[in-house]
């Protein structure tokens, strides 16, 4: 005669193996929480005072960068240090810190600002 497994042993089993699941769904929910809270928390924290000028290039490599004199002017300088001939011109923007949003802007506008 074959012996039955006690109910003891079996709730066991399905005890384990309810752990064995929860194990299996939390690793991944905890990264992907993780990685939600290291994007929105620094932005939910940053508050800039003041109003500023960015540039961004969108190609890997501009050919020139941009370099605020003691005076407070903006003066282009040439940043090309290879042979790479498709270089692009960054473009420069201005963010407004109460509206939270940035727009694009020609050189002579950003050497208006101080």
């Amino acid at each position: 005669m074959i012996a039955k497994p006690s109910s003891t042993a079996a709730a066991q089993k399905i005890t384990s193996v309810k752990k064995e699941f929860l194990i299996f769904i939390s690793i991944p929910a905890s990264i992907i929480l993780l990685v939600i809270l290291i994007l929105v928390v620094p932005s939910l924290l940053a508050h800039p005072g003041y109003d500023f000028l960015y540039s961004n290039c969108s190609t890997y490599e501009c050919s020139k960068s941009f370099l605020v004199g003691s005076d407070g002017r903006i003066k282009a300088i040439d940043a090309s240090s290879s042979s790479y001939d498709n270089q692009a011109r960054p473009d420069i923007y201005y963010h407004d810190t109460q509206k939270n949003s940035s727009r694009r802007i020609e050189f002579t506008e950003a050497n208006s600002y101080k």
